[in-house]
């Protein structure tokens, strides 16, 4: 019975692990529960602007019968043609809905973004920066990533000095390493479209997420983040290689498998929705602007069928391991 027990236990706890479908773990052992996210996350190089024509194309024919609606649609094309690179004409659009809505948190943090694209970083911060007391949970209370860039790109550190400077200082905080995780995860998705590579401050960014998640979250995120910043660092200043090869020895001994970076840092551009172009371009002409909307919700959708199936799998193994013990308990009595 002994023996039976202990080839059971093993056995659960294999059951578990797939249940979750998790397998993350840091340099010292530690597991995660729920670090998937940021490996399911795909980086982007850049977007896709033949689809961006599009979905500004539809924005613009747009016909809004409500005041919040106008503004909204404004807003979207804005954002749109900063996508697009047309920064005169998203910054004209932005600067009179901040006329009509001083206030307002998504003209403020855009205006931020495309000052800081525009290369006027100070003005970016300050907009960044009230955009931050107007709704501080904003991006899941993630732009004190954003403020920390800004900050250091006011230094003016020379290039040739930047390995020498810590531009995050991840240490100081007090969340959950998961948490953190996510935050900077989103920034990035949202940064790295708009930053060609090679760039040695966006290298450093990653080296230091990198660092902190093989530590804090998870081997497997920060063995794909060496790499994308292996990208940005082409003369090899920062020597991300190294630091990769180094988590081999963690991922042989936890048994782990080694990720496939480019899975999820995309050599293509980006898509304004979905890889299906001609779905996109007949789905947008009869739906118009709710298509976007729709497919927003899918993904939603489809995530959250993902987390009630893994929880719900998790739940089944904990029964039938309660109704197991239950029952060995009885037999032994």
């Amino acid at each position: 019975m002994k023996y039976f027990l202990i080839s059971f236990f093993i056995l659960f706890t294999g059951v578990s692990y797939a249940c979750l479908n998790e397998s993350h773990v840091t340099k010292s052992g530690k597991y995660t529960s729920d670090a998937f996210h940021l490996t399911e996350s795909g980086y982007h190089k850049s977007h896709n602007k033949a689809e961006l024509e599009l979905y500004l194309k539809n924005l613009y024919a747009v016909k809004n019968e409500t005041t919040e609606d106008i503004f909204d649609n404004k807003n979207s094309i804005a954002v749109t043609l900063i996508k697009l690179g047309r920064l005169d004409e998203a910054e004209k659009i932005l600067m009179d809905l901040k006329k009509e809505a001083p206030d307002n948190y998504y003209v403020t943090v855009n205006l931020g973004t495309l000052y800081e694209l525009q290369g006027k970083n100070k003005l970016a911060l300050q907009f960044i920066n009230k955009a931050v007391l107007i709704d501080p949970e904003s991006h899941n209370g993630s732009e004190w990533f954003h403020i920390k860039v800004l900050e250091f790109k006011l230094k003016n550190i020379p290039e040739a000095d930047i390995q020498n400077h810590n531009i995050l200082n991840l240490t100081r905080f007090n969340q959950r390493g998961i948490d953190i995780g996510y935050g900077i995860s989103y920034q990035l998705q949202e940064r790295i479209p708009f930053t060609p590579a090679p760039n040695l401050m966006m290298a450093k960014i990653l080296q230091e997420f990198a660092d902190y998640l093989a530590d804090s979250v998870s081997i497997k995120a920060a063995y794909l983040f060496y790499e994308m910043g292996m990208d940005y660092d082409r003369k090899n200043v920062l020597q991300l290689n190294k630091k990769r090869d180094a988590l081999i020895p963690f991922f042989k001994k936890y048994k782990e498998a080694v990720p496939v970076t480019k899975n999820y840092y995309v050599d293509g551009i980006i898509q304004a929705v979905d890889d299906n172009k001609v779905e996109i371009v007949t789905s947008v002409l009869e739906k118009g602007f709710n298509y976007f909307t729709e497919q927003e919700e899918k993904r939603k959708q489809a995530q959250r069928q993902k987390q009630y199936l893994l929880f719900g799998g998790a739940g089944i193994c904990a029964l039938l391991a309660g109704v197991f013990f239950y029952r060995t308990r009885k037999k032994s009595e």
